[in-house]
């Protein structure tokens, strides 16, 4: 990215952008209404705001939407079934699970930050495997 690009967007709505991305390092719990609250009060000021905001909404939601499913299924897994089927079939069921909450909770860290340095350089970052619950598109 040159220069001439970030110089477009003013600092305060690349730092505004890069704060949103940011929040996602806290428990979804909280980051989900702050980033809200704080996209729905500044989205008018500039399409990059809106744009940074919905993205980062849009992770922040289907990190929620993951995580609640993948413990769901880890309550099936070590509550309901160890009573029907053997400890070792639980055993391979539940470590891929518990490792996948390791990945989401790694994600949940790292590609915030990568959204946030990006948002500092007037780039917007699409996080992957998110479910668009608000559309990107200007």
């Amino acid at each position: 990215m040159n220069e001439d690009s970030r110089q477009q967007i003013p600092l305060n709505f690349r730092i505004l952008a890069a704060v949103m991305h940011a929040l996602c390092t806290l428990l979804p719990i909280i980051c989900l209404p702050i980033t809200w609250i704080i996209w729905l009060v500044t989205k008018n000021q500039h399409p990059f705001v809106d744009r940074s905001g919905r993205s980062a909404l849009n992770f922040q939601t289907s990190l929620f939407l993951y995580l609640f499913v993948v413990a769901g299924l880890l309550g099936v897994i070590c509550g309901v079934l160890p009573t029907n089927i053997s400890q070792s079939f639980v055993g391979i069921i539940a470590y891929p699970a518990i490792f996948l909450v390791g990945i989401l909770m790694f994600s949940a860290f790292l590609l915030p930050i990568v959204a946030a340095v990006l948002a500092m350089y007037g780039r917007i970052y699409s996080y992957p495997l998110t479910v668009k619950f608000l559309s990107e598109l200007p």
